[in-house]
């Protein structure tokens, strides 16, 4: 038998703040989905040619922070 590594989904709603807050909350109170979230923005900018704030203008964690409202 030839073990095959688990797919990987990315599910984006696009409806605004309400997925953002469930986002948020899910990075504050879960470990599993708040070291994933960590892993893939250090990977991203690790392997990025350009810092990730030149890629995308706000870093992946920024979107988690609670102090402020981000773009949608």
């Amino acid at each position: 038998m030839i073990a095959t590594a688990p797919k990987i989904v990315f599910c984006f709603a696009g409806q605004g703040y309400v997925p953002l807050k469930a986002a948020r909350d899910l990075y504050r109170t879960c470990t599993v989905f708040k070291t994933a979230i960590d892993k893939v923005d250090s990977n991203i900018t690790s392997s990025a040619k350009q810092k990730l704030v030149e890629l995308t203008s706000i870093p992946l964690k920024e979107y988690f922070r609670e102090a402020e409202m981000c773009p949608a």
